[in-house]
């Protein structure tokens, strides 16, 4: 076998020549890249969005590496993130930060890319601990079916995060129990009390989503309407009120018999935050706790 180089070289190697490095590290990449492709064909392909937070194109870039880490890829395969940044372009309603992690908006975008799950994640902090909180949510029952939580120094330690958080994301995603089987939880934003940041209340409702999921006691469902508003689309639907504006934003057709309600409130100079689970079939709270913030 002769390959040519093209015009200017003039030059053909035999398959009895060795070809030079330049030339065969390309030539291997490519022959992998074919092999990877034509293994994942029949895989679900997650839309992962750029990383809400960080400084400049960071959130992009920990996104990207993301996207090919192999215990990730193993299960998955991606949507191009060039398909991914030209939805979020024509995307009117996405914020780069709100809209990274905002339910509604993340769905939106998955049915726009054909996409059966969306992986979303935050560049953030609570307290004293800077924090990457990585979830994944499947679109066609609104669920968020996997999560991880890792702390890290600097922005640089990221990369050396992600394996395990792909291994962790990727296990829990094709491993759990039966979500049919579980009690559905809806999972709405925290409420503030006394001075409470609002990032620190978003970031406390991502790290409890992925902590309860890592349970196998719930399916859990994230909601953008509050908690009162939760309860009311539940008596609706026991009413048979089923009109457009009673229907659950995220969760739709799922709506979920129990809500997890969480105030975070300030005590001098602590952050708490009180969590309760709530059955909204009997109105009883069925768990609950009291937690502590890091300092900051």
């Amino acid at each position: 076998m002769r390959i040519f180089l093209g015009k200017a070289q003039n030059t053909y190697y035999t398959d009895k020549e060795p070809l030079p490095r330049i030339i065969c590290t390309p030539l291997i990449l490519i022959a992998a890249l074919v092999l990877t492709t034509g293994a994942v064909f029949a895989k679900d392909s997650p839309a992962i969005l750029p990383f809400a937070g960080g400084v400049g194109e960071e959130g992009e870039t920990i996104a990207e590496l993301f996207s090919f880490e192999r215990e990730l890829i193993a299960v998955f395969d991606p949507v191009p993130r060039t398909s991914i940044n030209r939805a979020i372009r024509g995307e009117q309603r996405f914020q780069m930060e709100s809209g990274m992690t905002d339910p509604d908006t993340i769905a939106a975008l998955g049915r726009q890319l054909g996409a059966l799950y969306v992986v979303s994640g935050s560049i953030t902090s609570l307290g004293n601990q800077n924090l990457l909180v990585i979830g994944i949510l499947k679109i066609d029952d609104l669920r968020q079916i996997a999560g991880d939580v890792q702390t890290y120094r600097t922005i640089e330690e990221i990369q050396d995060k992600l394996p395990s958080m792909a291994r962790t994301i990727a296990a829990t995603a094709t491993g759990g129990k039966d979500a049919a089987a579980l009690p559905r939880l809806a999972v709405p934003p925290v409420e503030l009390s006394g001075g409470t940041e609002a990032r620190d209340a978003d970031t406390l409702e991502r790290i409890l989503a992925v902590r309860i999921i890592g349970t196998g006691s719930y399916a859990v469902y994230p909601r953008t309407a509050s908690l009162e508003q939760i309860q009311e689309e539940y008596a609706n639907q026991l009413s048979g009120d089923t009109a457009d504006e009673h229907l659950p934003g995220v969760g739709r057709g799922a709506n979920p018999e129990r809500v997890l309600s969480v105030t975070a409130r300030k005590l001098g100079s602590r952050n708490m935050f009180n969590a309760a689970i709530i059955n909204l079939v009997t109105g009883v709270q069925e768990a609950g706790g009291i937690g502590e913030l890091p300092e900051p």
